[in-house]
């Protein structure tokens, strides 16, 4: 080969960096011919005398390819091909030897050799050698490198898959928690329940029983698509019966025809899932597979069993909560009550302003929120005279001055007694703002229109109807005529002229077919609790 001639070999790597051979020849002849001839073909060469001085540099730096002399002293040819292996260093290895036999040939290809050439080399056979190992390196690495995207890629891919599930899951674990958490009863919540069950099965029939431990049975409450009429089931009784009696889930396959016992009429699979508080059962939540053949699957399993466990705990803090709010009203009402036995002319005062207040304020469109705000509020908004010495509270005569400011005291006392309870602000604020004015010249606070909480300025037009119609120690009741002449009068200076408006305009319709007689009041609360009932 002519040396000034540049053979067409590739000797960079992709990104650019001179590929390196190492040399292991124990001759520095045929050592020194070879890293001249390599390094006039664009190779980094490096070159040791022994395997143990290349394993030292295969320490330091990574080579493309390697040269070995088979016979050397220290370590030989082939014991570098097993330190190599033993490494699971996969450089390619071409063993040179001037004492060729086929015994050597092929325990060096054994070891892991890739080619086995005899000394005196050719070196335009030396080239071709080396160009068919680095093409053959190259490919094999490019493969690894393909196969490795790939598996990377269905990695990736897979995670993504699992990702979005998990996305998806958490996804409908969030919406059963915001929608059992916004549930404002139980109704609502069992509505809820049905809703969300649908949307995890796919499911057309689904049902809710309760547990009625006075009848020993499961009582249906709520059912959505239902192949057939939903009866009670007594504790024991059918595949359901069973399970709720023994507190446990059920996952059956109702067959063609569903046995007695089922509530639902859909063939198939069918799930019953108890609801649980303080390890009673509390009912049952039944679910039919959406097509017949079809089961549930591990993830609405799952997921399910959350709703109905969060559904569980809702039901659990709502029960406390109604118990501990019934239990708060009845004290509250007890002190009113106390408030009222001491003045028989007030007696029944509070509830008669709050179902006229509630009639008011439906007029005007109110939302459900305020009309139970009311409810109560309207109840406790004298609650504060509780406060007021009996001397002056019940005097026969006019109050003077002295005795006026100490009555106009209640409000504040009211608010300071109910201001504890942090959950009704609302009602606070009508307790002590129900005596303020439109015009600004009201108590305690002085407030004017708008400053004046909505709900106070509704409550102040039936506070005042039902004060100028009712008896009081120091004078008669005043004509229902004269009430509405005076809230009519007032309109713009006590009262926010809207609210009157609404009361004027609805007060036909609560009144005595006469009308002399003013507001017929039993008609009023069957009407208030008509619409309290349907709240």
């Amino acid at each position: 080969m002519n040396p000034t001639q540049q053979p067409e070999l590739c000797h960079s790597t992709p990104a650019g960096v001179t590929q390196r051979i190492l040399i292991v020849d124990d001759e520095p002849e045929s050592r020194s011919l070879l890293v001249r001839y390599l390094e006039h073909l664009g190779f980094g060469v490096d070159a040791c005398s022994d395997g143990l001085a290349a394993l030292t540099r295969l320490d330091r730096a990574r080579y493309h390819l390697i040269f070995t002399d088979l016979q050397m002293p220290g370590m030989s040819g082939i014991a570098l091909l097993e330190a190599l292996r033993e490494r699971e260093n996969a450089t390619p290895v071409v063993v040179i030897t001037g004492y060729p036999t086929l015994s050597h040939a092929v325990e060096a290809m054994r070891k892991g050799a890739a080619d086995f050439i005899t000394k005196p080399i050719a070196l335009q056979h030396l080239e071709i050698v080396i160009t068919r190992i680095l093409e053959e390196t190259a490919l094999r690495e490019e493969n690894l490198a393909l196969n490795t995207q790939l598996r990377e890629r269905e990695a990736v891919a897979a995670l993504n898959t699992e990702l979005q599930a998990k996305v998806e899951e958490l996804s409908v674990l969030y919406e059963i928690g915001e929608r059992t958490d916004s549930a404002k009863n139980m109704d609502a919540l069992f509505d809820r329940m049905v809703e969300m069950a649908a949307l995890i099965t796919g499911s057309r029939e689904i049902s809710i029983c309760l547990w009625d431990r006075d009848t020993n049975q499961l009582v249906p409450k709520r059912s959505r698509g239902a192949g057939r009429t939903l009866e009670a089931i007594p504790a024991g009784q059918g595949p359901l019966g069973r399970a709720a009696l023994e507190k446990r889930p059920l996952l059956m396959d109702t067959g063609a025809s569903t046995p007695p016992g089922v509530p639902h009429g859909s063939p198939g699979a069918f799930l019953s899932l108890p609801m649980m508080i303080k390890g009673e059962i509390f009912g049952m939540l039944n679910v039919s597979a959406p097509t017949a053949g079809q089961s549930f699957s591990e993830k609405e399993l799952q997921l399910l069993k959350a709703l109905v466990s969060k559904a569980a705990l809702s039901l659990e803090n709502q029960a406390l909560y109604e118990s501990l709010y019934d239990n708060l009203v009845d004290t509250l009402r007890s002190l009113v009550m106390a408030v009222e036995a001491k003045d028989p002319y007030t007696r029944n005062h509070s509830q008669r302003v709050t179902d006229l207040a509630i009639l008011i304020a439906k007029t005007m469109g109110c939302p459900r929120s305020e009309l139970e705000t009311l409810r109560f509020g309207g109840i406790i908004h004298d609650i504060g005279k509780i406060g007021i010495r009996d001397t002056v509270l019940l005097k026969p005569d006019r109050l003077n001055a002295a005795e006026g400011a100490i009555i106009r005291t209640h409000p504040e006392i009211g608010e300071n007694i109910v201001k504890p309870l942090k959950f009704l602000r609302e009602e606070q604020a009508i307790v002590r703002h129900h005596h303020e004015r439109f015009d600004g010249s009201g108590y305690p606070d002085g407030l004017g229109q708008e400053r004046i909480p909505f709900l106070a300025r509704v409550l102040a037009v039936a506070d005042t109807y039902d004060a100028v119609t009712s008896t009081r120690p120091y004078r008669q009741a005043k004509q229902h005529a004269f009430a509405v002449e005076e809230i009519t009068r007032c309109r713009h200076s006590q009262f926010d002229p809207q609210v009157a408006d609404a009361f004027l305009a609805t007060l036909p319709d609560w009144c005595h077919p006469s009308g002399a007689d003013g507001i017929d009041w039993c008609r009023v609360a069957a009407k208030v609790r008509k619409i309290l009932t349907a709240l």
